[in-house]
């Protein structure tokens, strides 16, 4: 099965996940991070590269501490 994605780059990575070889192939399908909350509504292989505020805990830290 095939859904939207969004990805959430950890701290100071951002530059990196945004030339990354899949974020390349698959710039055609990029949605502005301003159109975060309609990517529900896009078909595969859309996707979104969130932005806002980090942490530089792990996230089964933040799993874990239930953030």
């Amino acid at each position: 099965r095939e859904i939207p994605l969004a990805v959430y780059p950890r701290p100071g990575a951002a530059h990196k996940a945004a030339l990354s070889p899949a974020a390349r192939a698959f710039d055609y399908a990029r949605l502005d991070a301003a159109a975060a909350a309609q990517l529900p509504l896009h078909q595969a292989p859309a996707w979104v590269m969130l932005d806002g505020a980090r942490s530089s805990l792990a996230s089964s830290q933040l799993r874990q501490n239930g953030e």
